[in-house]
């Protein structure tokens, strides 16, 4: 019998530039929210949003969502990230 590696699930990333009028924003989250319905089930979600600050967001999971934020004017070290 051969032993086969485990399946990654995708992964999808939606990087997002804040600083938009808000018009373009709802445009932008009714195209995220339609993107969503027709990912797998299985699959890896990731959300990444930019401004003033940059915010890291995992959201695979409803039971363990994590999100990271950043300063633009703070520099961090890779050790510190």
């Amino acid at each position: 019998m051969l032993s086969r590696p485990a399946q990654v699930p995708p992964i999808f990333l939606f990087v997002i530039n804040t600083c938009l009028d808000a018009n373009d924003l709802k445009a932008l989250r009714d195209a995220i929210v339609v993107n969503l319905s027709l990912l797998p089930p299985f699959a890896s979600v990731g959300l990444i949003t930019f401004g003033i600050m940059a915010q890291v967001h995992e959201i695979s999971y409803a039971e363990r969502n994590k999100s990271y934020f950043f300063r633009g004017g703070k520099e961090d070290t890779p050790k510190q990230i």
